[in-house]
């Protein structure tokens, strides 16, 4: 009777668990557009290409180790990455194009990684998450001829610390390490690759 019921109580917190799957959504980080410089006005044709598809950054998180591993974090970052880079890119560009207008220059994007982990370490009283994001996009400029004018890692990293009262909050931490990389890489990509542009 007493191992009937060691079975049953593991199975209905097996049960209990397996469903937490925990939403984490990512905000915009449109303020980086700010770091385009004043003087850097283009006013070429400009196609925007993100050769990558929403699922790609729309991942889920899973944490390593056995503490929380009854929990993911399935991040709906796609919509705040476009809005992030198409508000930088706006800041520069005053005349971008649709896909395929010829006389135009083009910015590809490819996502070359997107890495992320999150532990939950115990402490005395309560858990903290630490979640680290990775990012990093592999920038190029086509000129209209077709040859490219430059080619650039953008990077953009980040890490969260978060006292968590249970897994499920993990969350916190999640979003807070992937908003920094966000924020991070579109900065990147407005020193290295935009502000170094020599276009008019």
């Amino acid at each position: 009777m007493k191992v009937f019921l060691s079975v049953l109580f593991s199975t209905l917190l097996v049960a209990a668990l397996g469903g937490c799957s925990v939403p984490t959504r990512i905000n915009s980080e449109t303020a980086a557009a700010s770091e385009v410089a004043n003087s850097k006005v283009i006013n070429s044709p400009m196609m925007i290409d993100y050769a990558f598809q929403p699922a790609d950054l729309d991942i889920t998180v899973n944490p390593i180790g056995n503490t929380g591993s009854a929990c993911s974090f399935p991040l709906a970052l796609s919509q705040a990455f476009y809005s992030t880079f198409d508000a930088v890119n706006h800041q520069a560009f005053r005349n971008i194009v649709g896909p395929n207008s010829r006389g135009a220059y083009r910015v590809r994007f490819e996502l070359n990684s997107f890495d992320n982990s999150l532990v939950f370490a115990s402490r005395f009283f309560g858990t903290t998450a630490v979640a680290h994001s990775d990012l990093t996009l592999r920038v190029s400029v086509i000129d209209p001829t077709g040859n490219e004018i430059t080619r650039q890692l953008v990077r953009g990293s980040g890490q969260q610390q978060t006292d968590v009262g249970n897994c499920s909050n993990g969350d916190q931490a999640v979003a807070g390490a992937v908003q920094k990389a966000l924020r991070q890489s579109a900065e990147e990509y407005a020193y290295r690759v935009i502000n170094s542009l020599n276009i008019k």
